[in-house]
């Protein structure tokens, strides 16, 4: 509430109706709309971004150190696409979501997507990350698991079977019940 006032005072350098702020190493975020409850209590903020205005903050000293590290690791450096970022971050979600429903901590795929979902903030209109997997297509999550696998290594790229056999039976995470 302390970023946010319907009217401000002159000197107001935050979020208002009709302003534009900066989100801190972000965007350029502008109030369009403001929702009220019948009592005209404020429950709703809508806001618009622009995407092309994200102000990057490189910083020579670290990009030289991330560097040295790299040639005395003898890691390669070269450019990982969105895609792959995307990949890396969140198939892992999936596979691990996938291990606990083949344990049974979960009774169902869904479950696992309410936890992410209100637990972590994962976004509702994703429907989760079974859910989502599920919208990749589980072929193609499985295939770029196996690829990290073999090129990157580590116990979170080892396959859940639960993905192999509902990549083979055409099944799905988010409906999976145990």
């Amino acid at each position: 509430q302390e970023d946010f006032q319907e009217d401000p005072p002159k000197k107001f350098f935050r979020l208002a109706p009709g302003r534009e702020v900066r989100l801190r190493y972000a965007y350029l975020v502008t109030c369009t709309e403001v929702i009220k409850d019948s009592s005209g209590e404020i429950i709703e903020v809508r806001c618009t971004y622009d995407p092309e205005t994200r102000a990057a903050t490189p910083d020579p000293e670290v990009e030289q150190l991330i560097r040295e590290f790299g040639e005395r690791q003898g890691i390669e450096q070269r450019e990982i696409s969105d895609q792959e970022i995307l990949e890396r971050s969140l198939y892992p979600m999936i596979n691990e979501g996938a291990k606990i429903l083949a344990e049974g901590i979960a009774i169902r795929g869904s479950d696992v997507d309410v936890v992410w979902i209100n637990g972590y903030g994962w976004p509702m209109y994703t429907g989760g990350p079974m859910f989502w997997a599920d919208t990749v297509g589980l072929s193609e999550v499985a295939e770029k698991i196996k690829h990290y696998s073999s090129t990157l290594g580590g116990d979170h790229w080892e396959i859940a079977p639960l993905i192999e056999d509902l990549v083979e039976t055409n099944g799905s995470l988010s409906a999976h019940s145990n």
